[in-house]
């Protein structure tokens, strides 16, 4: 990895050893990122508007196409579902419909407090623990 780095706007070279070169330059790009968004935002509803103006889902512009994705996702109401039952939807259909998603979220505090509590279960709780990177971040406040 380099020691340092080039802000590709301004040609500006930060060595990674200048914490206050790399903690202003970071804060500087963190302000365009937000002017980007935003401007990435008002492009994306001018396309939107053309869009529809001509009654399209693709357009194409001097041989680049562009497709309008995304918009709106569905959220059903399972229990507006449920009165299939009641109009005699067969049970084996709505179990094809609506299927359970479990998910399981582990209090680290209580895993803490249990191993502490006994050898045993500190063995088990330390078995079930898997490490995953996670993209580092610096926050930065004033």
């Amino acid at each position: 990895m380099s020691q340092e780095l080039v802000y590709p706007l301004t040609g500006e070279v930060v060595a990674f050893d200048d914490p206050a070169g790399c903690v202003r330059l970071l804060g500087e790009i963190r302000e365009l990122e937000q002017k980007l968004k935003g401007l990435k935002a008002d492009l994306t509803l001018a396309l939107e508007q053309e869009f529809s103006r001509q009654g399209r889902k693709t357009i194409e512009v001097n041989g680049t196409k562009a497709e309008l994705r995304g918009g709106s996702g569905i959220v059903w109401d399972i229990e507006i579902l449920s009165e299939l039952r009641e109009l005699g939807l067969p049970e084996e259909r709505m179990d094809a419909l609506i299927t359970a998603e479990v998910t399981y979220k582990v209090n680290a505090n209580v895993a803490k407090q249990i191993a502490s509590a006994n050898p045993a279960y500190a063995d088990v709780v330390e078995r079930a623990k898997n490490l995953v990177p996670k993209a580092a971040y610096v926050s930065l406040s004033t």
